[in-house]
């Protein structure tokens, strides 16, 4: 209420506990100022809405999720280590069947992947707050660039940074997994020797970061829909690249909760860029 008082613009709070009579109850809260005749704000309005119900069943979904995903990597990691045990001694066992464990090993790294990449969706969908906090942009980009190097250190990868702004308001946590993603989109889809440049700049009151690849691009028609869960776009961008389809909607997901916006732009032949707009510190 104070809030509302010396800014007038209404204000949100999603999901506060609140004790009543030993039982705790969740609760969203809309504050709205009151101007007068005048125009000058002498109090404001709380409207609360009882939403219990709604977070315990999300809490259900997400308990699920992670019960179930834990359960399936069980066996799909027993399943990956026993065909890791039978490559290694592949030379005993008949060449032709040395691609069956391929595909295998290849369509095991995939599963556990994919539920890997549901949990992670479905703990960020639940969080009805994050905690951001004034961060180097550069900090977060060393991290980001150090654990894609290390999932393929063979693979040539490199990163030109255009830093022109560099402090912003995140959960850094959070943050790089969203730099994680896209240099890994970025180098999934460059090439043999792959590019990825990375700029920033304050605009218009909001933190911008570009990361832009020289990929085959994004036809026009798939651009609005990539963010979607599992959408994929033509066979030749996806041919290999071992996807689960859910890293860009949970990158979007973080950029939402963090009140900013993320839009991909590509003329469908040279290159992709991704941008991302956010609220200044």
């Amino acid at each position: 209420f104070e809030t509302v008082l010396q800014d007038p613009h209404p204000q949100k709070l999603k999901g506060f506990p609140v004790t009543i009579q030993n039982e705790v109850r969740f609760y969203n809260l809309t504050v709205t100022p009151l101007p007068d005749a005048s125009g000058n704000v002498g109090g404001a309005v709380g409207v609360f809405t009882d939403v219990t119900d709604a977070k315990k069943t999300e809490q259900m979904r997400v308990d699920f999720v992670a019960n179930v995903s834990h359960e399936i990597r069980s066996p799909l990691t027993s399943i990956k280590g026993f065909t890791q045990m039978l490559k290694a001694g592949q030379a005993r066992i008949p060449e032709d069947f040395h691609p069956f464990l391929e595909k295998i090993l290849h369509n095991t790294e995939r599963m556990i992947a994919l539920f890997n990449d549901l949990l992670n969706l479905s703990v960020i969908e639940s969080r009805d707050r994050i905690h951001p906090e004034p961060t180097q942009i550069a900090e977060i980009l060393d991290l980001a660039e150090a654990a894609v190097k290390s999932t393929d250190p063979t693979k040539k990868f490199s990163v030109v940074r255009e830093l022109s702004a560099s402090r912003l308001l995140v959960d850094p946590k959070l943050f790089e997994h969203v730099l994680i993603n896209l240099l890994e989109n970025a180098r999934k889809y460059s090439g043999t020797s792959p590019e990825v440049t990375v700029s920033t700049r304050e605009s218009n009151g909001r933190f911008e970061i570009r990361v832009s690849d020289k990929g085959p691009g994004i036809a026009k028609e798939h651009l609005g829909r990539i963010f979607e869960r599992f959408y994929r776009v033509d066979t030749s961008r996806e041919r290999g690249t071992g996807g689960t389809g859910l890293g860009l909607a949970i990158v979007k997901h973080i950029v939402v909760k963090h009140r900013g916006t993320i839009r991909a732009e590509s003329d469908g032949q040279s290159g992709t860029t991704f941008v991302i707009e956010l609220p200044l510190p």
